[in-house]
């Protein structure tokens, strides 16, 4: 919330999991004022995000800070 919306301090938040056979797919997404994902790498916080998503899950992780932000990540279910 503090991230997204700022002075703002209202939105939406919206958080998606879905399986689409054997993949994961989680989306995070809000309508606030987004960012530069090409310097965002240097928060604490979205080291851990990429380190979770790609060491421990080995999946793909992807962010786009344009008219709000949305963070997807996905992975494959080693499991099934």
């Amino acid at each position: 919330m503090q991230h997204a919306f700022g002075v703002k301090k209202e939105g939406t938040i919206k958080i998606d999991l879905v399986k689409n056979n054997k993949v994961y797919i989680l989306t995070i997404e809000d309508d606030g004022e987004g960012f530069d994902a090409s310097i965002a790498y240097e928060s604490l916080g979205l080291v851990i995000i990429e380190s979770l998503s790609t060491y421990q899950l080995h999946g793909q992780l992807e962010i786009d800070g344009n008219n709000g932000t949305k963070i997807k990540i996905s992975w494959e279910d080693r499991d099934a």
